[in-house]
C-alpha cells in the first residue's frame, strides 16, 4: 500500500500532493525505499541526497484501479 501523500515535512506541515515517485536508495546491492515524493518535492530530494556510495532511485509510480478496488473503497 502506497501511502496517500507526499513523505516531505516542511515547516512543520506535511504536503498533502498525490505522490508521483517512489524513492529507494541501493547500498551494497540492496535496495531501500524510504519514501514517497511529489513532482515538485522530487528535484529538491535528488539534490539533498547526492551522496557517496549511495544510489538514489526514483520510480514513477503507476496507479491502476479494477473494479473490485474501487468498491471497496466506496464501502469505507
Amino acid at each position: 500500500m502506497i501511502p496517500k501523500h507526499c513523505s516531505i515535512i516542511n515547516n512543520k506541515r506535511n504536503c498533502l500532493n498525490v505522490p508521483s515517485y517512489i524513492v529507494s536508495v541501493k547500498v551494497d546491492n540492496e535496495d531501500y525505499m524510504i519514501g514517497v515524493v511529489c513532482s515538485i518535492h522530487k528535484d529538491i530530494m535528488e539534490k539533498l541526497l547526492k551522496v557517496k556510495y549511495v544510489s538514489v532511485d526514483f520510480e514513477p509510480l503507476h496507479y491502476i484501479a479494477t473494479k473490485c478496488a474501487l468498491e471497496s473503497m466506496n464501502k469505507v
